[in-house]
């Protein structure tokens, strides 16, 4: 079975209620370090967004990404039992003022810099998307985007994934899922910004404009990273 993705974009709606430092602290501090105990959950890397080009859609700030065995793993017991515990009267205030889409994936390729360390690039260039012509469009990520983008100053990693469940709660209700944002993107730099002249580069080819015109539902980012956290191998 592939390895597999959770993702969790999550932001506060009503800071009346909650505050977003107090959502980050209760992730870093908490529940992130809680969930790498978890039977099948690997590396977790917290993320922020930068304001370094971020989409018209993007309006939840932070990104918690949760590298998986499988994604079996969302629908696991010990996993369940961390996810929906009963909750200190203080955290129970982070349910009913934020928002978090909950999407899982499973890995369709990883590529990175041969030498490259374990630990996560510090910045993240996040895109989601459809598309209507998958061998095409896998071509077109192993052939060309992906050799291309490896090659720009700072690059890392690449992981792209197909979309396998999602779910959006919005202050504890659960909302509808628009669109169909089959596929994801990954690509980990490290430094201060991106490569955008470069990256801008990659787009211009008559393969990424023939591409492009076959996207639907995109969402992109730049997320910097705010904390990398190792498994634990100790059972819940």
């Amino acid at each position: 079975m592939a390895p597999g993705l959770m993702l969790a974009n999550t932001g506060i709606v009503k800071p009346e209620i909650a505050t977003s430092e107090f959502l980050e602290q209760w992730y870093l501090d908490e529940h992130i370090p809680e969930m790498t105990r978890v039977p099948g959950c690997k590396d977790v890397a917290f993320y922020k967004i930068s304001t370094s080009g971020p989409s018209p859609k993007r309006k939840l700030p932070n990104l918690a990404l949760y590298q998986l065995d499988s994604v079996v793993f969302i629908d696991s017991e010990p996993f369940k039992k961390v996810a929906f515990k009963e909750q200190e009267p203080d955290v129970q205030k982070i349910f009913v003022a934020f928002e978090a889409e909950m999407r899982g994936y499973e890995l369709i390729q990883k590529y990175e810099k041969e030498g490259a360390r374990a630990e996560p690039g510090t910045l993240l260039l996040y895109s989601s998307h459809a598309h209507g012509d998958f061998p095409e469009y896998d071509r077109f990520y192993r052939e060309e985007h992906i050799p291309m983008i490896s090659e720009l100053p700072g690059y890392v990693r690449s992981y792209r994934y197909k979309l396998t469940s999602r779910m959006i709660v919005s202050c504890g209700i659960p909302q509808p899922t628009p669109g169909n944002p089959e596929y994801l993107a990954l690509h980990e730099f490290n430094g201060e910004d991106l490569p955008w002249e470069g990256l801008g580069r990659t787009q211009a080819t008559e393969w990424s404009e023939k591409i492009s015109k076959g996207m639907g539902d995109l969402d992109w980012g730049c997320f910097r990273l705010a904390k990398a956290f190792p498994a634990l191998k100790a059972n819940l």
